[in-house]
This record gives C-alpha cells, structure tokens and sequence, in this order.
C-alpha cells in the first residue's frame, strides 16, 4: 500500500496495514441536505463521486507531504 509491503501472515505487520490503512482518509455522499434552489437535488450522487475521488486524493497527498513520515496520529479519529 503506498509503496510499501505487508506479509499479512505476520501479526505485527497485519496490525501495521490496519493502521496504515484507518489512516486514510475518506469522503462519502451526502444526502438529506435542503433542496438547492431551481432544484429538487437533495443527494450529490452522481458527479459527486468524482468530486469525491479528487478531494480523497488531494487530502492524502496533503497528509504525505505534510505529515512527519510514520505519523499516523489522525488514525486515531476512526477509532
């Protein structure tokens, strides 16, 4: 993941994939909002998912470039 590697059949590295991959960030739809006006949306499926796709990509890469290497203390929010 990343470039790096985990042998899943050991118990440390497994429990490093889990955390490295809780560290993720992730977007999701959103539904139930008031209906914009001149519209009768009320979910952003559609396009959403693509608008999604880059803000998940430019947040990560944010966190890589910005994050001390290893830090992984945002994983504890998922928790």
């Amino acid at each position: 993941m990343l470039g790096k590697t985990y042998n899943l059949k050991d118990d440390g590295d497994k429990e490093r994939f889990r955390r490295s991959f809780a560290s993720f960030l992730w977007l999701t739809y959103r539904r139930g909002f008031p209906q914009l006006p001149d519209s009768s949306l009320t979910t952003d499926s559609g396009w959403g998912c693509v608008l999604r796709t880059g803000q998940m990509l430019l947040a990560q890469g944010l966190l890589i470039h910005l994050m001390p290497p290893g830090d992984n203390k945002h994983a504890n929010i998922i928790e």
